[in-house]
């Protein structure tokens, strides 16, 4: 049961289902009320998108007289056929025709101001702005109910609804279009060992690897056990909700499962010793695997370690610009770390030896012991992300502490398996460090936790629509 400490490198890649950045909220892609003019000619965008007859302005038409039609006539038994109307001698105004209106708009909905040295379209053409990494408007409460609009033509990385299959394109696109996106990372984390005493030592004969005593070493333990760098990914995604500055954000991250190995004889060290500390005494002491002369052995230690974490939270936008934005997060945050130590030690004694190493009357034999730990962290989740946009390139930074619970497991077990000299074989219960009726068993904690997170990513677009970065986690 110890704390973990993970920092590290990843890489990321991130899809935003349309070209506005990938955290905007749905209104960044939301056209605002479009009025119809005096004219019952529709307005054309460059969405291509027909206006809401809900915001419609009524159409003005100047009145009018409508003259009285005569009676109608036959000719040849056929059908009744209007005669033509007299003139209307004060005349029939009729409202001025207005051309066709061809409003300019950028692929967020927004007016185009043609300044100087932009070059004014031909009547009836549409303009297509360039490219916009990013820049979306903030959301600023003017919403249609109805949700958003999908931006599904001013995208050139995409196409747009062109020629082909447009109605299939934008079935599959309305339902998420500008409110979602997905990042997958690749994690490279160092994550510090746990830490434990010296588990074997080996020294002269005349010390017998007792701790403290002559040239007494230790081969394996008295410290953090594997220190490494791990891989890992983390999968992220967020949904905005239509037409508000609420969304979804959460994910999943994870780190391969270490396992470590270390394993000595009796040929790389005549002498190898457990060292423990006497109970009744207070004491160092050990006891021999290997000596020579008397017995050859050897002993295995396996060390793996898992780690993986979650979160989902609700998230907020509390302020920005076309270029900036910071966003506030809400929800719930867990994290489980597993860790297993198993040491196996085996021994034959020397033929003709009669005492020494293991019991008396025992030729052979295998002795383990086992612990096993388990952490599991559930809080609140509170923290804030933001981010900076500069053309092309992006600055994006996220902390988030968890307050919670930690529920801690520890599992204990132990056992021998001796080959006696009668022939016999004999099983019992407890090792070394793992003993019967003293600490082999389960046992559990519970404890207030924190779990602070932070990181910073730096990265391009490589289109509208997708992204890529580089970060650093702790």
């Amino acid at each position: 049961m110890r704390g973990i400490r993970n920092a590290g490198l990843g890489l990321s890649l991130a899809f935003s289902s349309a070209a506005a950045w990938a955290q905007a909220p749905a209104a960044a892609v939301t056209l605002g009320p479009i009025r119809v003019l005096d004219s019952e000619a529709p307005i054309t965008t460059v969405r291509g998108q027909q206006p809401d007859p809900r915001f419609a302005q009524p159409i003005q038409r100047m009145p009018y007289r409508v003259p009285a039609a005569t009676a109608p006539s036959t000719i040849g038994g056929a059908m009744p056929m209007q005669s033509a109307a007299p003139a209307d001698p004060l005349g029939t105004p009729k409202p001025a025709p207005t051309p066709m209106v061809t409003e300019l708009r950028d692929q967020y909905g927004n007016p185009i101001h043609m300044g100087q040295g932009q070059p004014v379209p031909a009547q009836g053409m549409m303009m297509v702005p360039p490219p916009v990494y990013g820049a979306s408007p903030v959301y600023d409460g003017a919403c249609d109910s109805c949700g958003p609009q999908p931006s599904l033509v001013a995208d050139p990385y995409l196409g747009g609804v062109g020629p082909l299959f447009p109605r299939m394109r934008a079935a599959l696109a309305t339902p998420i279009a500008g409110r979602f996106n997905v990042t997958a990372e690749y994690l490279l984390w160092y994550v510090p060992g746990q830490s434990a005493p010296p588990l074997v030592t080996t020294s002269s004969p005349q010390f017998n690897g007792i701790i403290g005593q002559g040239n007494t070493r230790v081969l394996y333990g008295g410290d953090n056990l594997a220190n490494t760098f791990q891989s890992g990914g983390r999968f992220w995604g967020n949904y905005w909700m239509p037409c508000s500055r609420w969304g979804i954000d959460g994910g999943i991250w994870f780190l391969g499962t270490t396992s470590t190995n270390y394993t000595t004889d009796s040929s790389a060290n005549p002498l190898i010793a457990r060292p423990f500390v006497r109970a009744d005494t207070g004491q160092n002491f050990s006891q021999l695997t290997a000596f020579p002369g008397l017995a050859t052995g050897s002993i295995n230690i396996n060390n793996t370690t898992n780690v993986w974490g979650s979160e989902v939270s609700a998230r907020r936008m509390i302020s920005g610009n076309t270029s900036s934005r910071l966003d506030g997060l809400i929800g719930f945050k867990n994290m489980n770390l597993s860790e297993n130590l198993t040491i196996t030690e085996q021994f034959q004694r020397v033929p003709g030896t009669l005492s020494g190493i293991g019991a008396p009357g025992a030729l052979s034999g295998t002795v383990q012991d086992a612990f096993a730990t388990q952490n599991y962290f559930y809080g609140v989740n509170l923290g804030l992300v933001g981010e900076v946009r500069r053309g092309r390139w992006f600055a994006n930074g996220r902390a988030t502490v968890g307050l919670g619970q930690v529920y801690q497991y520890a599992h204990i077990n132990g056992g021998q398996t001796i080959n006696n000299a009668n022939g016999t074989t004999s099983q019992t219960a407890g090792g070394l460090l793992a003993l019967s009726n003293a600490n082999i068993g389960s046992y559990s904690e519970t404890h207030f936790g924190v779990m602070p997170e932070v990181g910073l990513t730096l990265g391009f677009y490589i289109t509208q629509n997708l992204r890529f970065g580089m970060g650093y986690n702790l």
